[in-house]
């Protein structure tokens, strides 16, 4: 019985889950269609100001097409009654490039009638051509979507807009609309790809108008951001171009340290560092590294018989503390025989550096360099191992 009513509020609960953005959308489609019906009355009445208001905050509401293009062609006719000829141009358009054969919803004057008719035959005009030469509808105003808070819609006409040639400062303003408006969709990683490739076609790029504080914020943080990766760039080019061997003034250099008849300037064995022995400028590294190492060995050597001879001979009063002494005489004890070992190996190497340079005269080309930059220095060493 407790399974069944368990499974019972279990799958309840995924019906309501499911429901929920239905019910939601329902009501939000309530509310769009009551806030129509109260623009219509106040243009009934004349209340072009509160009309016109009423319209701008549904429009940033409204998620459907039959209710933007109802909201656009309202707007329209309340601009002609304000006189706003250009505006209401533009309203027009906006409603009939998503919808060419769509009609006023209320009776208007000749003079409105004539103007919107007009703007039908252009935007059919447009739509043709565009048809004609590559297939796509042309976009509608993004900035009027972007200012009307529709993201849907913004990104919709991004997408085509991209269709069409672009030129740069056109894709830097379609990558900072697209990241403001996944930025109030709340996709917030999208939005900074958005910015991102905007500020690297234009570093010194503006969002479009007033954003929230925290858009605003993260747009200024991928700045930054960007800013870093092409001064990182810039200063690793740098460092690159400082390392470049300068071949003109390596073959001009007198090879002094050379003790055998010098080879002609610009081979490979003219820029080889050699001593006057004909071993290699660095090979005296790894004996000294032995050298070092063996001194190491050497005290951790004499620290391992010193807690030995106090193990045999000192009397103890914690058990605890003879263990002790035990494990760090162990430690000392490995880490001389480590020492002494890596110690003898950097001296083998020496010595077998010796033997190879005497023997054959195909030397290493490893050379070592140093270079400055406003940013810093670097030292290292330039070449092929043998």
């Amino acid at each position: 019985m407790g399974g069944n009513l368990g499974r019972l509020v279990v799958l309840t609960l995924w019906i309501l889950l499911l429901l929920t953005p239905v019910v939601a959308r329902a009501a939000n489609e309530g509310t769009i269609q009551q806030a129509i019906a109260e623009i219509s009355r106040l243009y009934e009445d004349l209340d072009y100001e509160h009309a016109l208001e009423q319209i701008h905050m549904t429009q940033k509401r409204s998620h459907q097409t039959l209710d933007d293009i109802a909201l656009s062609l309202y707007e329209g006719i309340v601009l002609c009654e304000m006189g706003k000829q250009a505006e209401a141009i533009e309203a027009f358009k906006f409603a009939l490039y998503m919808d060419s054969t769509a009609k006023l919803p209320v009776q208007v004057s000749p003079k409105i009638e004539a103007m919107f008719e007009s703007v039908r035959q252009d935007v059919v005009s447009e739509i043709r051509r565009f048809d004609s030469q590559s297939g796509e509808r042309p976009p509608i105003d993004i900035k009027k979507a972007y200012e009307n808070s529709n993201y849907e819609r913004v990104l919709d006409e991004i997408r085509i807009a991209r269709q069409m040639p672009l030129e740069n400062n056109e894709n830097v303003q379609l990558f900072l609309y697209e990241g403001v408006a996944l930025y109030n969709l709340r996709k917030e990683e999208q939005g900074k790809a958005a910015f991102k490739s905007a500020l690297e076609l234009r570093p010194d790029a503006r969002l479009p108008g007033e954003v929230a504080p925290k858009i605003k914020n993260a747009f200024e943080a991928v700045r930054r951001m960007v800013k870093q990766e092409m001064s990182d760039a810039n200063r690793q080019a740098q460092v690159e171009q400082s390392l470049t061997p300068d071949e003109d003034r390596t073959a001009q250099e007198p090879p002094s340290t050379i003790s055998e008849a010098s080879p002609p300037p610009g081979s490979p064995e003219a820029k080889r560092p050699l001593l006057s022995s004909g071993m290699p400028g660095w090979a005296w590294a790894p004996g000294a590294g032995g050298v070092a190492l063996l001194g190491l060995g050497t005290f951790f050597y004499i620290q391992a018989g010193r807690e030995y001879k106090l193990l045999t001979t000192k009397q103890f009063s914690d058990a605890q503390e003879p263990k002790e002494l035990l494990s760090s005489g162990r430690r000392a004890q490995a880490a001389s025989l480590i020492c002494f070992g890596l110690g003898a190996a950097g001296l083998v190497t020496t010595e077998a550096i010796y033997l190879l340079s005497n023997n054959s005269r195909t030397v290493p080309t490893v050379r070592p360099t140093a270079a400055l930059s406003p940013m810093g220095g670097m030292v290292g060493l330039v070449g092929a191992l043998p």
